[in-house]
């Protein structure tokens, strides 16, 4: 998803600098150009190929393995007790 998005604000930006020669691209600027760019590269189908990608939809289970999750276990903790009267 941020792929195209990244490539076509590389090219709108190049195409301002080359119709406003001589011309610093100033933070006035910059939400036209976004505002382009997000027509065109935030699609449905750019989106969608961006969770499957990560294998957030459809499911994969098979995208992270247990390995993966190795570094987060010096911050496992037990388990507090549940047992709280009511």
């Amino acid at each position: 998803m941020m792929g195209p998005f990244t490539m076509k604000v590389a090219q709108k930006h190049n195409s301002w600098l080359l119709n406003n020669a001589g011309q610093k691209i100033s933070t006035n600027n910059l939400p036209g150009i976004i505002r382009d760019v997000f027509d065109l590269s935030l699609t449905q189908g750019n989106i969608t190929a961006g969770f499957k990608e990560t294998g957030v939809w459809p499911l994969d289970t098979t995208v992270f393995i247990d390995e993966d999750f190795e570094s987060s276990a010096m911050t496992d903790r037990p388990t507090a007790n549940n047992n709280l009267a009511v």
